[in-house]
């Protein structure tokens, strides 16, 4: 009888652990859309942005220096659903006015 009781105890604690397992993978996967990579910029006025693993293209409405490919931005608002958004460039703090494509 103690022999089952301690297998069941010893179960208990495996699944514990596998449970914990999943919900921090499950939690590294989850995106954050306020982020993304400059993949690409063309003249200051075109930038491809790497959302989410998604690749998003938005063109300058004000001046935009000082963005550089691999830069890491946050977006003002939600750039899955947009006319117009902005972003800052945390490296530098640049900030940018862009319409999405």
């Amino acid at each position: 009888m103690q022999k089952h009781i301690v297998i069941i105890i010893v179960l208990l604690l495996l699944a514990g652990q596998v449970s914990a397992s999943y919900h921090a993978e499950t939690e590294a996967q989850i995106c954050n859309n306020s982020t993304g990579e400059v993949m690409e910029k063309v003249n200051n006025e075109l930038f491809t942005i790497s959302v989410c693993d998604n690749i998003k293209v938005f063109k300058e409405f004000s001046y935009c220096y000082g963005v550089e490919k691999g830069d890491m931005v946050f977006f003002d608002s939600n750039p899955d659903d947009c006319e117009m958004n902005g972003f800052t460039v945390m490296r530098n703090d640049v900030q940018c006015g862009v319409l999405c494509q």
